[in-house]
């Protein structure tokens, strides 16, 4: 929260200042770039994937690609072919690793490919990846 002075003009010449608070929204981790995944709801499997807009953004446009039957990502791919289920953002995607750097979206976007293959729960339709071998 952030207190401000406030001060007007009054209408016939008069001046007058007053406290006044204000309060300024704390950004969403839905609000920042980076490497996030999407967990299925459905079979709770997750997809990396990277970018170097909001998340909330990005989550807009998997969820539209779904909507309109068109498979733009392995996360797309897999909720159709399937007939699996997306859930919310706040209980499907997870940022896990903001950046700003758009040299190391890659980078790290294949990292943790390779790290929840390993793991067993990356979604299959990703796997065709090189890293995850």
């Amino acid at each position: 929260m952030i207190s401000v002075t406030a001060c007007v003009m009054w209408g016939r010449g008069g001046y007058g200042c007053r406290p006044h608070t204000t309060t300024i929204p704390s950004p969403t981790p839905h609000d920042t770039s980076g490497i996030y995944s999407l967990t299925c709801n459905t079979c709770k499997l997750a997809y990396v994937g990277q970018t170097s807009r909001t998340l909330k953004l990005r989550y807009q446009e998997h969820t539209w690609y779904i909507k309109n039957n068109d498979p733009q990502s392995a996360y797309t791919l897999h909720t159709l072919h399937n007939r699996h289920e997306y859930g919310p953002i706040d209980k499907t995607m997870t940022i896990l690793k903001p950046l700003r750097n758009t040299s190391l979206l890659t980078p790290y976007e294949q990292y943790y490919i390779h790290s929840l293959h390993k793991e067993g729960k990356l979604i299959p339709e990703q796997c065709s990846a090189p890293s995850c071998h």
